[in-house]
């Protein structure tokens, strides 16, 4: 008889920087990577205000089971979308957070995350600044 051990606890671990996205309809996804078992609680926040899923945000979690990639999409983004955001990963093993940084000035994006990315923003260019 073979008795399976539990899987052991380990708490979540980002494995990669944040990263931003631009979609081809006007929107921006923030998306982190991270490892946990077991299954994270996850929050998004904007400052200190924890997002809800639904209206103009969509927060999304994909997983196998052990490796989470987690996406926060922001629709019809105005400058009041600005700020400071992080995402809050909490199991029985720990807690982890990852920060993302929006900065929109005029008709430029920049955020702050991983490296620069160019392109194009309801016809207009926009450049997001990822560092």
């Amino acid at each position: 008889m073979v008795i399976a051990k539990a899987p052991t606890a380990v708490a979540p671990t980002f494995s990669a920087t944040p990263s931003i996205h631009q979609t081809g309809d006007g929107c921006v996804e923030f998306e982190v990577r991270l490892t946990s078992c077991p299954a994270p609680t996850v929050q998004w926040y904007k400052g200190e205000t924890a997002i809800s899923d639904g209206g103009r945000y969509r927060a999304v979690t994909h997983t196998d089971g052990v490796n989470y990639i987690l996406t926060l999409t922001i629709t019809g983004v105005t400058k009041d979308d600005s700020g400071a955001y992080k995402v809050t990963a909490k199991t029985s093993a720990g807690e982890s957070n990852a920060n993302i940084n929006l900065n929109l000035e005029g008709l430029f994006i920049a955020v702050t995350a991983a490296p620069q990315r160019i392109g194009c923003f309801h016809h207009r260019c926009k450049t997001f600044k990822q560092k």
